[in-house]
């Protein structure tokens, strides 16, 4: 997208998925196209089983878990803070912390931090006082967001949007309008999910066997003059209704794409009804490797174009950010 002459590229990519930590374990698993081994794991309160792939325990300790703000955190927030950590990179992080650079922070979920929030409100109901004060602040939407901006030392603006797997095609749309129209030097847009029986239950109403995914993702928008990955176009974000029928609604969307014959990768989600049946470049399913995650699943995908438009793979991929229940949106990236 360009307004004046400005395009916005990404420029930093972090990535923690059930393939394990960083975007080159991720890359790699990809290329193969071979899943991630599933695990199943039961119910406690009704005895049903439920396929999940977690994430794998880091060879390393990563230094910032252990400080104060993520001793307690959910495992969303940890995911979410190793991969903007990944993304800025040394150089990105004395930057953002200089007095000199405006970071604004875009965070995207679904189901946020279900494992607190789960924790939480059972302890509620079975004794009110003794439900720990402790784990509240972690059960809201924003704590991985408040989390980015403290360990950033970051006093920009900082938002969390909660949608579904459209949603993050959202966060990045705004966060290129605060760089164009806010003056924000970059935006650091994440997302990141975390495994709970609430989530793969919710699931199962639209999956007959649905399998769990989660982790953290995290792009960093600059302005960029030549040589980054590009983000070409975003659709509008357009809602499921009653007055159009799903499929009406998919096919406006994709009429949004300007040359999609051009694109060499498609990354598709799970929920696209034979909308790209005609597509007659490459396709991977991050989803099918990985696990549905929910908010993070497009973020991952937006991660493997940009991976492979920097390794030279490919020189253009759509994304295809398509919600299961609330909206959909597509974007281009190209370099």
């Amino acid at each position: 997208m360009s307004r004046n002459g400005v395009d916005i590229g990404i420029t930093g990519v972090g990535v923690v998925s059930p393939a394990g930590w960083g975007l080159p374990v991720m890359l790699e698993c990809l290329r193969s196209q071979q899943p991630v081994p599933t695990i199943a794991q039961k119910v406690p309160e009704t005895g049903h089983e439920y396929l999940r792939r977690p994430v794998p325990k880091p060879a390393e300790l990563n230094a910032i878990f252990r400080t104060p703000r993520l001793r307690r955190s959910s495992a969303v927030s940890r995911y979410m803070c190793a991969a903007a950590f990944e993304a800025l990179g040394e150089h990105g992080l004395a930057k953002v912390r200089s007095d000199n650079f405006r970071l604004g922070i875009v965070v995207s979920c679904y189901t946020g931090c279900v494992n607190y929030s789960e924790r939480f409100y059972k302890e509620v109901l079975e004794d009110p006082i003794t439900a720990s004060p402790i784990v509240f602040p972690e059960t809201v939407f924003n704590a991985p967001s408040s989390h980015l901006s403290a360990l950033l030392e970051s006093s920009e603006m900082n938002y969390t949007l909660v949608g579904d797997e459209s949603q993050f095609l959202s966060a990045i749309e705004l966060g290129i309008n605060w760089i164009l129209d806010e003056g924000m030097d970059g935006v650091l847009v994440a997302a990141g999910e975390e495994n709970n029986w609430l989530s793969a239950e919710g699931l199962s109403m639209f999956r007959e066997m649905p399998v769990l995914g989660e982790g953290g993702c995290a792009l960093l928008l600059e302005p960029c003059d030549g040589g980054e990955v590009r983000v070409e176009a975003i659709t509008d974000r357009l809602s499921y209704n009653s007055l159009l029928s799903r499929d009406e609604v998919l096919r406006s969307m994709r009429a949004q794409l300007p040359d999609e014959t051009k694109a060499d990768l498609l990354l598709e989600s799970m929920n696209e009804e034979g909308v790209w049946d005609d597509f007659t470049g490459q396709k991977i399913n991050v989803c099918a490797l990985m696990g549905e995650g929910f908010g993070v699943s497009t973020a991952w995908s937006c991660a493997a174009a940009a991976g492979f438009l920097r390794a030279g793979d490919i020189h253009s991929a759509i994304v295809s950010g398509i919600g299961m229940d609330q909206s959909c949106a597509a974007m281009v990236v190209s370099k």
